[in-house]
């Protein structure tokens, strides 16, 4: 929940959380705190419309009709409405990549294998925990967000993903990244430096 943004710490010795107007949001929703965050997401940008179809996507009324799915959409819509108090709005669109991404941060993948060849064509795509899943098919981007995957015994597999542009991906992950201090001995001094790396989950 704190990954998501619905909780922050108010006492790190203590580990005491406080909810947030974005938690309090999601929990009126009446949806998995992920699907939650990606409907919500639309107010920020002014997009609500377009996350609340997206959140339906992923939901279980996926395999629904699609007047199942219409009125579900509607309802939706009506119950993110009536609790988005305390959400500033950007008015800035995002990609339907960036939608997924505010429920789904840490399904974000990056292409660390591609095996293509007569028998098989499939690439192997590293999360930020450093799990690693497979994903079968003609299409292998460089970064991609998985919202449907399982994570295996020793290689998870990927069913459900949407392509992040590299300009995306990098600049999602240069907001949200966090920085791992390293002190590391010169070679000609007698002397310790310290640099920081930009670190998301185990990704440097």
């Amino acid at each position: 929940m704190e990954q998501l943004g619905c909780v922050r710490s108010e006492n790190v010795a203590e580990i005491k959380w406080k909810i947030t107007p974005l938690g309090k949001a999601v929990l009126s929703v009446g949806l998995h705190p992920r699907l939650a965050c990606v409907a919500i997401s639309g107010i920020y940008s002014n997009q609500l419309q377009e996350t609340v179809k997206l959140a339906i996507k992923y939901s279980s009324y996926a395999a629904a009709s699609a007047a199942q799915q219409k009125a579900a959409e509607i309802d939706l819509m009506s119950r993110v409405g009536k609790n988005i108090k305390g959400i500033a709005r950007t008015a800035k669109p995002v990609s339907q990549t960036r939608m997924i991404l505010s429920g789904f941060p840490d399904r974000i993948a990056q292409l660390c294998i591609n095996t293509k060849n007569a028998f098989k064509d499939e690439s192997y795509y590293q999360f930020p925990s450093g799990r690693v899943a497979a994903l079968y098919g003609t299409e292998h981007p460089e970064y991609i967000v998985a919202p449907k995957v399982d994570a295996g015994e020793k290689t998870g597999k990927i069913y459900e993903w949407e392509k992040l542009t590299t300009e995306e991906a990098e600049d999602w992950l240069n907001a949200h990244a966090s920085k791992n201090p390293s002190a590391l001995p010169k070679k000609t001094e007698r002397a310790i430096t310290r640099s920081d790396f930009p670190m998301y989950g185990r990704r440097r």
